[in-house]
């Protein structure tokens, strides 16, 4: 299953109405945390000599054109579970986001959730607690 960040998956989220700002803010917002929940699982997995290898292969994120190519490759040899780890991180994200989403639409609230704070993050701890 290849993971996509796009219109489609704000449908599946419950979020296909929002303003295409917003739409935009939303998946780098996922996109940053996913990022981050994976990363932690994985130098979960890394000896301290590994993570020094698999840092220096990360592109400075300033640079427009970051090229992960390298870092992927590396860690898709090194790191077996590296899909799975993928997977199941997306997996509980879009579990997260649509049970914040349905609480927010039962609640009856209005305009009081910001679909980019912290709820991303805040339900299930740190990453793989779930």
């Amino acid at each position: 299953m290849k993971i996509q960040l796009d219109n489609a998956l704000l449908i599946d989220l419950g979020l296909g109405s929002l303003e295409p700002a917003q739409k935009q803010r939303v998946l780098s917002r996922f996109y940053e945390v996913l990022e981050i929940r994976i990363g932690v699982r994985i130098s979960r997995l890394l000896s301290g000599r590994q993570l020094d290898q698999f840092s220096s292969l990360i592109p400075d994120s300033r640079q427009d054109s970051a090229d992960h190519s390298q870092a992927l490759d590396w860690v898709a040899e090194n790191v077996p579970e590296y899909r799975i780890i993928v997977q199941r991180e997306f997996g509980y994200m879009v579990n997260s986001v649509q049970q914040r989403v349905a609480a927010v639409s039962t609640d009856g609230s209005t305009g009081e959730w910001n679909p980019t704070a912290e709820h991303l993050t805040e339900q299930g701890g740190q990453p793989g607690d779930h």
